[in-house]
């Protein structure tokens, strides 16, 4: 496990990332730049990865988190036809937004069906790797 997160660390360390968040069945850390001050820092944090994600998430809303860094676009670059917007609803694999690394497109999609309750970035903000995009709602029945 300390192989990994030494590998983890220096390819986060040599980032533009904010934040790394690497988990699998039975352990979850997330590393984390300090505030500018520091900017070469890192915080590690450990945790165990299902009392990890009751903090994150309420159990009847779902995270939607970047499977990539870019920059988040709330519409689609090229047609400019937005993909969603809080109070829609959405199925599970429908797209939410887009990340755009130089020319490249990314779609951000949903994990579940349910309606979009809140975006945690805005059109044109940088995010990272794992990085809360949105949130969803189990449709109210």
């Amino acid at each position: 496990m300390m192989d990994v997160l030494e590998k983890l660390s220096g390819a986060f360390k040599d980032s533009d990332c904010s934040e790394l968040d690497y988990c699998d069945d039975k352990i979850r850390f997330i590393l984390r730049r300090l505030p500018t001050q520091f900017p070469h820092a890192l915080v590690a944090e450990e945790v165990v990865a299902s009392a990890n994600r009751r903090e994150v998430e309420k159990p009847e809303t779902k995270i939607i988190r970047a499977k990539a860094s870019g920059c988040f676009s709330s519409a689609h670059p090229l047609t400019g036809a937005p993909a969603t917007a809080p109070g829609e609803e959405v199925k599970a694999g429908d797209t939410v937004g887009y990340l755009v690394v130089g020319e490249a497109l990314s779609r951000v999609a949903s994990p579940a069906a349910g309606v979009v309750v809140s975006f945690d970035v805005q059109h044109g903000q940088l995010v990272g790797f794992g990085e809360a995009v949105a949130r969803v709602a189990p449709c109210p029945t």
